[in-house]
């Protein structure tokens, strides 16, 4: 009850004034010496409302696990690396991105260590991406929740039939540390397990044997790379890492796109709103596009009428194709000629459907979340990404389609990979 009174009439008090007001008044000099250690607690760790109830408990279960750590550790047996692995599962249960990105790790395992069996353990709404590489063998479908409750996928369908299997390697292949992923690799049954280790030391890190700390350097590098670097720390050989590439992927050309030449498709729907570009620059861009390439078919792909880029239908000759599922999404990016968008998901899965792809930033993701593709250009000014114009655009989309490759941009910086 206290805590509900709390959530409907302190949502602008500090926490130090909440334990002041549900003191009973002999109480409060007391209880005032701590108000403002709370306080200045609150201003470092408290972002939401009521976390001033959360963050403690959680901290308090971090330092729990800390201290497990430290004393199970001088208890656990290092095991001894396989001397010729062949079954490897990849955890990764993130988004489009993320998952895009670990296929070059996949495809660098299959290389290196030939007649492996590479299998990963998915999400439903990125196991498609998966099922386009020949890097993958198998891919294992878990949902974020079960019965509710994210803790409760390890009594899934999916989990109690990964526990009937074993491998030789079992790989967090997220590139950072997640205590859900440690508990997941523990779960199945292995001759060794990697992934990154907690910053200050978590008794989920005892579920690895290949325990992993990453420097600064590492952690600032593309996340492809940082993948590899985890792989390689573990004990895995890899070599170059390839370029990311549905060669599985069937194209079916939609009956939007008109015959003639291929369309140069607009995908302005992103979520991080630093990367929005202006209504009015798509406008330009469109009709700029229509002069120089009246014979080409020009698409707009957004979510749906409400969209704040419906609007550029009416502008003569676009042709409005509604995002329908990942599938018949990836399948009409792959017959287009140039996809222009945000950085995001489309950013990665547009170059890995094999086509050139101009991706518009307005965060700082050069170093990290390149595509990694030689046919994608990420354009970025970080902070404003209204500062690209139509016209760097117009120019950069011209030089690919009529002479195959990008130009160097000195307004906004542009950046591209030319060699994995």
């Amino acid at each position: 009850m206290h805590i509900a009174i709390c959530k409907m009439k302190t949502r602008d008090r500090t926490p130090g004034q909440v334990l002041l007001r549900y003191t009973p008044k002999l109480a409060r000099p007391l209880f005032a010496t701590f108000a403002v250690p709370l306080d200045q607690y609150a201003a470092r760790r408290i972002d939401r409302n009521l976390d001033w109830l959360k963050q403690p408990s959680l901290d308090f279960l971090r330092w729990v696990s800390h201290a497990l750590y430290r004393l199970l550790r001088r208890f656990h047996r290092p095991r001894t690396f396989p001397s010729h692995p062949s079954r490897f599962l990849l955890i990764r249960r993130n988004r489009l991105g993320d998952a895009i990105n670990t296929l070059p790790l996949a495809c660098a395992l299959k290389l290196a260590y030939p007649g492996a069996t590479i299998e990963v353990l998915a999400n439903p709404y990125n196991a498609a991406v998966f099922r386009w590489s020949s890097g993958v063998d198998r891919i294992w479908v878990l949902p974020e929740r079960h019965w509710g409750n994210r803790w409760l996928v390890r009594w899934h369908p999916t989990m109690r039939a990964l526990r009937r299997r074993h491998y030789d390697v079992v790989l967090n292949a997220s590139g950072a540390y997640s205590s859900q992923a440690a508990t997941l690799a523990g779960w199945v049954p292995a001759a060794w397990r990697i992934g990154v280790a907690s910053p200050k030391g978590s008794i989920h890190d005892l579920n690895y044997d290949g325990t992993i700390r990453l420097d600064r350097a590492t952690l600032e590098s593309h996340q492809v790379q940082r993948l590899a670097a985890v792989a390689r720390q573990g004990g895995l050989s890899i070599g170059n890492l390839p370029w990311v590439l549905f060669d599985r992927l069937r194209a079916d050309i939609p009956a939007a796109i008109p015959d003639g030449q291929a369309a140069i498709a607009f995908c302005p729907e992103v979520a991080r709103n630093e990367s929005a570009w202006p209504v009015a620059h798509y406008r330009e861009l469109i009709a700029a596009l229509r002069l120089r390439y009246p014979l080409r078919a020009l698409c707009l792909v957004i979510d749906g009428p409400d969209s704040i880029y419906a609007d550029l239908a009416d502008a003569a000759g676009v042709t409005l194709t509604p995002r329908r599922s990942l599938e018949d999404f990836t399948s009409f990016l792959s017959v287009c000629a140039l996809v222009v968008c945000s950085e995001g998901g489309v950013s990665h899965l547009a170059p890995a459907a094999g086509v050139a792809t101009i991706a518009l930033s307005g965060k700082n993701v050069a170093s990290t979340w390149l595509p990694w593709s030689p046919l994608a250009l990420l354009l970025e000014v970080p902070g404003d990404v209204a500062r690209i114009t139509p016209r760097q655009v117009v120019h950069q989309i011209a030089a690919y389609l009529d002479n195959g490759h990008w130009l160097p941009d000195t307004d906004a910086h542009s950046f591209g990979l030319t060699s994995p």
